[in-house]
């Protein structure tokens, strides 16, 4: 029997206590799946979460979830992961915490990573 992520995504839906939890581990399986993954893990010298960010300097959580190193550039990416049921559409006021928390010198390139495929045209065309 092979799993798919649709499968792993509801059984992270069933065990999640709350939304946090269930937020939470989505980024623990996304940091697993960006430091395993060949494509992925080629990409990136290091993945952290958040908290575990070495240069993170106490700063609480402002939306950015992941931080990696881009193994080419060394530059640093922001990541975001949203855990959302199938049909909910993400907005703008969904990111926007995010992009202002990702938007100044320190990263060099973003990344959201969506349980959803449904995008409010002005993130998209915006």
């Amino acid at each position: 029997m092979s799993t798919t992520v649709y499968g792993v995504l509801d059984e992270l839906r069933e065990m999640a206590t709350s939304e946090r939890d269930k937020g939470s581990m989505l980024e623990r399986l996304l940091l697993q799946y960006l430091r395993s993954d060949p494509l992925w893990s080629e990409q990136f010298d290091d993945v952290w979460l958040w908290n575990d960010w070495p240069d993170r300097q106490g700063r609480p959580d402002t939306g950015i979830d992941l931080v990696a190193k881009d193994a080419l550039t060394g530059g640093l990416v922001a990541i975001q992961s949203k855990f959302y049921a199938p049909g909910t559409t993400v907005s703008k006021p969904d990111v926007d915490t995010f992009l202002s928390a990702s938007g100044g010198s320190a990263f060099t390139r973003r990344i959201i990573v969506s349980t959803t495929d449904k995008w409010n045209s002005g993130l998209l065309h915006g």
